[in-house]
């Protein structure tokens, strides 16, 4: 009831436009987008039929819910799920996210119901996926962080943040850029610092968006080198 009486008072004095549409947010724990769009962003794990192992959309015919895409053997990670797909609502939560350290809690919510239906077992440690100084010196935060600190306190796992660290800054990834352009800016840009603390364990590398896999294989890469059991990657959304 007080969330309710704060909401409408908030949000009565300080109306915020949707982010993807002309509606406008009504309540916080939305974030940037009202609800409708938040109705219209669909979520993984109710029977799509993906990748078994990048999770990679698939097309529909053929029977069975997982397949294999064939652009994914060569990548080091064991699998990779995603909670959402990466449009409407959870285009914005990532954008928002990028410029302040916040996840909303719907976004938290879809993250751990999406962990929950991703079949993905329970790790021992969960790794962000690391920035480089500067970008998080410009930044001032890793989003990346962020949704791992809230799905480990959400599964009551250690959230590990120094053991992997990005040695070289690399631009930005645009939107259309191929596999190979990525490999380019990411490629011998992460190291193991505390390979003892990985070594024999199931890791689990949380982003905010998984597009070509590029950036978690090269995490993986490294985590499996120095002794990593297992390698998951779980996203908050999945480029489609």
């Amino acid at each position: 009831m007080i969330e309710r009486i704060l909401d409408f008072v908030v949000f009565s004095v300080f109306p915020q436009k949707c982010a993807r549409c002309d509606n406008y947010v009504e309540r916080m724990e939305l974030g940037k987008c009202c609800s409708e769009c938040w109705s219209a962003t669909r979520t993984f794990g109710h029977g799509e039929r993906i990748c078994s192992k990048c999770g990679k959309i698939l097309a529909s015919f053929g029977g069975k819910q997982y397949a294999n895409c064939g652009e994914c053997q060569d990548f080091p990670f064991d699998a990779a799920r995603a909670a959402m797909f990466y449009e409407n609502a959870a285009v914005a939560t990532v954008v928002a996210m990028k410029d302040e350290p916040h996840l909303p809690s719907l976004a938290r919510l879809h993250l751990v119901e999406g962990f929950q239906r991703s079949g993905l077992a329970l790790p021992e440690l969960i790794v962000p996926v690391p920035l480089s100084k500067k970008r998080r010196l410009d930044r001032g935060f890793n989003q990346a962080e962020i949704l791992a600190n809230a799905l480990a306190e959400s599964i009551a796992t250690r959230c590990d943040t120094r053991s992997l660290c990005r040695i070289r800054h690399s631009p930005l990834h645009r939107a259309g850029m191929d596999r190979k352009a990525r490999e380019a800016t990411v490629k011998d840009a992460f190291r193991v610092v505390r390979p003892k603390l990985v070594a024999g364990r199931n890791l689990l590398i949380v982003d905010d968006v998984l597009t070509t896999g590029v950036s978690a294989a090269y995490c993986a890469a490294v985590l499996k080198k120095s002794g990593a059991a297992r390698v998951d990657v779980f996203t908050f959304a999945r480029a489609i």
